[in-house]
């Protein structure tokens, strides 16, 4: 009998490394993900080169992969809302690792150890299955191994149900309190959630403003399941709010790093949004890059679902950068690192051009190219003594 393949990350992460992990490999084992994540095995089929893949254009099928890949890689429970924009996750993790050299932070204890653990005993504990009996999962072809599949990963369906029944019918009493609270607060932008950052009985690292989270939340989802970050989400959206809401409530061990707030003043993004009397290391922003809708769907090699919001905004991704300027021109020191992604080459001088008007030269580029698409990351901060990351890119 052949040796069991290498399907798992065995790469042992020392705790003081702290950034540039490559946590998700650049060509992920779809049967291999299908077999811990059931729902993927039916969007799996045979590329060009008759290798396992699935149909780029399908957007049920992107959902998801997102979910396997969060699922196996970060143990990371999340259901992405058809409506709503699908993340991909290699590029969502590229920020926040970028954020993460600039706050000059090293991965948790916690995500250590469950990268270095035994992730098929610990993925595979509500299963039958033993290690054995996947040896040959390479030469299983694809009718026999959905059939096997099906017959398996339905108890496994069911055992995670009802695992994850069990464990938020202690939370729903609170889940439905936020929400409710979400639903009543129309006079107001969720404040009595804010969490008080002085409260000892919660232990974080860093703690970041995510603009615009969305429905998932991803780049807080990511940023303490990874780093121990607190989290505030801000969304215009009141819908995304409360699934995002849902999305964290269904991992346990996250729930106390998030607050959510929903900003009912389109005008700003920042100031009269956040609690300006608390002090954050960070903000993130995933802008609309588009200013009208017909530009939205223009990719014709991927098909993006998502909330009209979530992609179009007046004035595009420039607009919706400047008033995060604006804003921060008020809040100055409240958020040490501004950052935002920047999806287009031709926005950066006009946004960095803007910056130096008013006076701001403390500035980072960063980027990231994942296959076809480069995106750029521009930060910005109030204090001139911040010499971090003077080697990426420095705008002088």
């Amino acid at each position: 009998k052949k040796d069991t393949p290498n399907f798992f990350n065995t790469k042992v992460i020392n705790k003081n490394e702290k950034y540039e992990i490559e946590i998700v490999p650049k060509k992920p084992n779809f049967k291999m993900l299908s077999l811990f994540y059931s729902p993927l095995a039916p969007f799996i089929v045979p590329n060009y080169f008759g290798k396992p893949s699935i149909d780029w254009k399908n957007a049920e099928a992107l959902r998801v992969l997102s979910e396997s890949i969060l699922y196996y890689y970060f143990n990371i429970k999340i259901e992405i809302p058809k409506t709503n924009l699908c993340p991909t996750i290699p590029s969502r993790l590229s920020y926040i690792q970028f954020i993460a050299s600039l706050l000059d932070c090293k991965i948790s204890d916690t995500f250590t150890d469950f990268m270095n653990c035994n992730k098929e005993q610990l993925l595979l504990s509500n299963k039958d299955d033993t290690i054995e009996d996947l040896a040959d999962i390479e030469d299983i072809d694809d009718s026999n191994k959905r059939e096997n599949l099906n017959e398996n990963d339905e108890k496994v369906q069911n055992n995670e149900n009802n695992d994850d029944n069990n464990k938020n019918n202690d939370n729903n009493n609170n889940v439905n309190k936020n929400i409710n609270e979400s639903e009543s607060g129309e006079n107001k932008n969720d404040k009595d959630e804010i969490y008080n950052h002085n409260d000892q009985n919660n232990s974080f690292d860093k703690i970041g403003v995510d603009i615009g989270a969305g429905a998932t939340c991803i780049y807080g989802l990511l940023g303490s399941k990874i780093y121990n970050w607190k989290f505030f989400c801000t969304d215009i959206d009141e819908d995304s709010i409360n699934k995002a809401k849902e999305n964290v409530n269904k991992n346990q061990d996250l729930i106390n790093l998030f607050s959510f707030i929903h900003n009912q003043n389109t005008e700003n993004v920042l100031n009269n949004v956040i609690d300006s009397s608390l002090k954050y290391d960070f903000c993130v922003c995933n802008p609309p890059f588009f200013s009208e809708k017909n530009q939205a769907h223009q990719n014709k090699r991927r098909n993006t679902e998502a909330k009209i919001t979530e992609l179009v905004c007046k004035g595009g991704d420039v607009e919706f950068i400047s008033k995060i300027i604006s804003d921060s021109l008020i809040l100055r020191d409240t958020i040490h690192w501004y950052t935002s992604l920047v999806p287009k080459k031709s926005s950066i001088p006009i946004l960095i051009d803007k910056l130096k008007e008013n006076d701001i030269f403390n500035i980072r580029l960063g980027s990231y190219c994942k296959g076809r698409i480069t995106r750029w990351i521009l930060c910005w901060t109030f204090d001139d003594t911040d010499q971090s990351l003077q080697e990426l890119n420095p705008c002088n």
